[in-house]
């Protein structure tokens, strides 16, 4: 657990340190460190006071003992601290005495790292359970985890102070709130292919400062997901419980709340309501405590995304780019740079997270508009595609979502109010196309082919049916709008094209004839939707389709010249 120091204020200007005068004080080379740049040292660990908040180092001195006791050497560059084959079953021969007296030392470093490098808390707890047999498949796991902490020395953890009332992802707007502690709690689902037990973890922020971190392995089999986060929600709000009594008795606080995050909504709905259910028996009853508590007002549980949950850190192994983006919202900095780790894994995170829950909301206002219970397929499912690719480029920049650097904000209200705008348009065109092709037999290729005369008739006729309500007479003025623009770009094209205007002299193939044939290139092309043009073979400008289905149309220069070829 790590520990936060408050230092002494500073002295007014002008008044003599009593420590420093009064002999009753102690020994006056006493120092305290109360001002930017101080450092003093704690239970083996520097502490150094930025502008930012107290930076907390371990030494590097313990992982390089832990190098030299594995013969393990600064080459490789490994950027997470996994080794897969630990959670499978182990057919690897046990260690001699002496390699078996070397993975014990260095195991019990990596242990005493573990309460201020959260990061490798998950590794730890697997070789843990080689404490008493190791053997060479552990052997390896420790080398792994020794290689990624060479590669990672320079990681600390920096103690930000926020306002009360704060949390991780949002900061208080008032100083005159209470405090607040946050528990993040988290658990896999048998995932020990093994002993098919599970982990539970748990992060511990107080006015939005991680401080403590816990993992550990379940004594029993989970029959669910639910049951697992059930497990690891009790264990997180036992220790949530104790960590606040410590703190309300340490700065004689009046209040302060206590909300446990759960990102799975099984477990969430059992801690809100009262006894097992029909369907959740096998849960013991002596688990069921939290439900009172929740009803007593101990604790609150609320809601957490699973992409945003911090104690999802050390239920099972991450990528490299989402292990970042966790250190990230832990509080990690380089200790050389100042430079916060995984700040940009983070924010790409956030905006792949935010272009997955505006597709979602689509999703589901379609299905409830339409009445589709299944997956959308089909014209549906393409829908749903146009929307993610116009959310994705609607979205900002990295710079910008890392500069917003907390989930459930809005990143710049102008992006997101131009990409709300478009999907409704979107989405009243396609409902006034489906009315409209419903009704009257035609889709969105003939209704962009229809001649002026035709499409009017076409508007006035659906406009004029008393059954049109307002929505549906927006939708069609929209329609309106997008025909008028595709007529406009056709027209700029015509007009881009007709500049070929030049006569051509041209031979016929085969024998040379004595008559040269002069054929004028038409001004007038006839485009078609995917801006194609399709010509007649003495026009000499003729495209072959990709589609050999496809009817090729003519323009009238071609036809004028059948004639009177004819």
């Amino acid at each position: 657990m790590q520990k936060i120091f408050f230092a002494r204020p500073p002295i007014p200007v002008g008044v003599a340190d009593p420590c420093l005068t009064d002999p009753a004080c102690g020994s006056s080379s006493a120092k305290i460190a109360y001002k930017n740049g101080d450092v003093f040292s704690f239970l083996k660990r520097k502490h150094t006071i930025l502008e930012s908040g107290i930076l907390v180092e371990t030494s590097s001195s313990y992982i390089r003992h832990m190098a030299e006791a594995l013969d393990v050497k600064h080459g490789s560059k490994y950027n997470t601290p996994y080794f897969p084959e630990l959670i499978r079953e182990d057919v690897s021969g046990p260690l001699d005495p002496v390699r078996a007296g070397k993975f014990r030392s260095a195991l019990g470093i990596a242990l005493y790292l573990s309460s201020d490098r959260i990061d490798i808390c998950y590794s730890v707890r697997l070789l843990a359970g080689f404490m008493a047999n190791p053997s060479e498949q552990a052997w390896k796991g420790l080398i792994r985890l020794t290689k990624y902490l060479l590669n990672t020395a320079e990681y600390g953890t920096l103690l930000s102070a926020k306002l009360p009332g704060s949390s991780v992802f949002r900061e208080a707007s008032h100083d005159d709130m209470n405090h607040r502690m946050d528990i993040y709690s988290d658990s896999d689902w048998s995932g020990h292919r093994v002993t098919r037990k599970s982990f539970g973890s748990a992060s511990y922020a107080l006015n939005g400062c991680v401080f403590h971190h816990i993992c550990r392995s379940h004594r029993t089999v989970s029959l669910s997901s639910a049951e697992a986060e059930w497990y690891a929600a009790i264990s997180a709000a036992c220790e949530g419980i104790f960590l606040r009594a410590i703190f309300v008795f340490m700065v004689a606080a009046a209040e302060c709340s206590l909300d446990l995050k759960i990102d799975n909504s099984a477990a969430r709905q059992l801690a809100l309501r009262q006894g097992v259910g029909n369907k959740t028996r096998h849960v013991a009853g002596r688990l069921l405590w939290l439900q009172q508590s929740v009803r007593e007002k101990v604790l609150d549980v609320g809601a957490i995304a699973s992409a945003y949950n911090l104690g999802d850190l050390s239920t099972k192994m991450h990528s490299a780019n989402r292990l970042r983006a966790l250190l990230f919202l832990h509080g990690f900095v380089d200790a050389l740079t100042g430079a916060a780790v995984g700040e940009d894994d983070f924010a790409r995170m956030a905006l792949q997270e935010q272009a997955k829950l505006q597709v979602k909301r689509v999703r589901v206002e379609y299905a409830r508009q339409h009445g589709v219970t299944g997956s959308l397929k089909g014209e549906a499912g393409k829908l749903t595609k146009q929307v993610a690719l116009l959310t994705l480029l609607c979205l900002p920049t990295t710079s910008e979502a890392a500069e917003a650097g907390i989930p459930y904000q809005s990143y710049g209200m102008s992006n997101m109010t131009w990409a709300t705008v478009l999907l409704c348009c979107c989405l009243c065109i396609y409902r006034a196309l489906s009315w409209a092709r419903d009704l009257h037999g035609f889709d969105m290729n003939s209704l962009l082919e229809m001649s002026s005369q035709d499409f009017a008739s076409k508007v006035i006729m659906c406009g004029l049916m008393p059954e049109c309500t307002m929505e549906q007479y927006m939708c069609f003025f929209l329609l309106v709008v997008v025909w008028t623009m595709h007529r406009y770009i056709l027209r700029l094209e015509c007009e881009l094209k007709s500049t070929c205007t030049e006569p051509v002299n041209r031979e016929p193939m085969g024998a040379r004839s004595s008559v040269n044939v002069k054929v004028v290139i038409p001004q007038e092309l006839f485009v078609t939707l995917h801006g194609e043009c399709f010509h007649h073979k003495s026009c000499g400008v003729l495209k072959t389709s990709r589609n050999p289905s496809k009817r090729l149309s003519l323009c009238s220069h071609c036809k004028d010249m059948l004639t009177n070829a004819e």
